[in-house]
């Protein structure tokens, strides 16, 4: 599918394919910076925006995992924010969305050894900002116990991706309008700041 085409959802199974070969990339390009990374795996075959995604999602749900017990809290929230407009964002939640759903388990399942090496696991969570914000809380001599972190921002890599992200946010939203579903607790969170 070309990849100036709408990403159409996947399933389960193919989240999971898509995250591990995403780590095999971050780990094999782990000393590049995002937009690198993200290159390659568009050069693979993979959709812009799922390569966005990828990476973005991988970061964060490898260094949560990873600090499952360090005792920090991390919002469900992210923002995505274009880089030609600061009044472009895009807001949403973690355990809305599939890819970072598969990231979670399959980062679950490489701590207990069913996939990828220690090396691959090591190198896409300690890209997360999590991983840096705990260990500079930990440097100073402080326990993250302590700490309850806000939601996630990050920069979608240009115009067009960002707008697959507003698109594919909208499409990811429940509809029910209930008081106690995540997107309205979003809505609330959002709407107080």
């Amino acid at each position: 599918m070309d990849n100036a085409q709408t990403a159409i959802p996947t399933t389960g199974a193919q989240e999971r394919e898509l995250v591990i070969n995403a780590v095999r990339v971050i780990h094999q390009y782990r000393d590049k910076d995002e937009d690198e990374i993200i290159n390659e795996l568009i050069a693979s075959g993979v959709q812009d925006i799922d390569a966005e995604r990828a990476l973005l999602f991988i970061e964060t749900a490898f260094a949560r995992v990873m600090l499952s017990n360090s005792g920090a809290s991390f919002s469900d929230l992210f923002t995505v924010h274009s880089l030609s407009s600061k009044s472009k964002v895009v807001q949403a939640c973690f355990s809305l969305e599939p890819i970072y759903q598969a990231a979670v388990s399959v980062a679950q399942d490489a701590v207990s050894g069913k996939t990828l090496s220690r090396e691959e696991f090591a190198s896409a969570a300690c890209r997360g900002w999590e991983c840096n914000a705990v260990s500079s809380i930990q440097s100073r001599g402080e326990n993250p116990i302590n700490y309850e972190f806000g939601p996630s921002a990050f920069f979608s890599m240009n115009d067009q991706v960002f707008e697959k992200w507003k698109m594919s946010i909208a499409v990811l939203r429940p509809s029910s309008k209930g008081p106690n579903t995540p997107w309205t607790r979003l809505r609330r969170l959002v709407t107080r700041t």
